[in-house]
């Protein structure tokens, strides 16, 4: 009999503000926060799922670097992250509401749903995804 194990998901956020990507995460997702037992100033929220599914997001203090990316790099760059969705619409407006720009989007993946680019507060490149099998 294989092995079987149970689906893990971690999301990994870095912010210059972690209050800031708190507010933002919070407002947009509704995501609840709570202090990191592993990591002193950092803060998880954790999702339903199911009894097979666990999924947590890990929002902690960007590593400092030396210079700051600049517009190319940071149009080089791919997306540190993509969620799924029922309402686009609605997610986006509260992105925008909530200090994030849209990069770019939305469009039509054939056979997948309506996909856009989003930079949040802290200039992290996020894809946001509504399936076509959300509604």
């Amino acid at each position: 009999m294989p092995h079987r194990h149970l689906p893990f998901v971690v999301l990994e956020i870095e912010a210059e503000d972690v209050a800031r990507a708190r507010s933002f995460y919070s407002a947009v997702f509704g995501w609840s926060f709570v202090d990191s037992a592993a990591e002193p100033g950092a803060l998880e929220a954790q999702m339903g799922g199911d009894d097979d599914t666990i999924v947590r997001v890990h929002l902690r203090a960007r590593h400092p670097v030396a210079t700051p990316p600049s517009q190319v790099e940071r149009a080089d760059r791919r997306h540190g992250h993509s969620l799924c969705v029922r309402d686009l619409a609605s997610i986006l407006k509260r992105v925008v509401e909530a200090g994030g720009q849209l990069v770019a989007g939305p469009t039509e993946v054939p056979g997948l749903g309506s996909r856009l680019y989003i930079l949040d507060t802290e200039d992290n490149e996020v894809a946001i995804l509504q399936p076509e099998h959300a509604n």
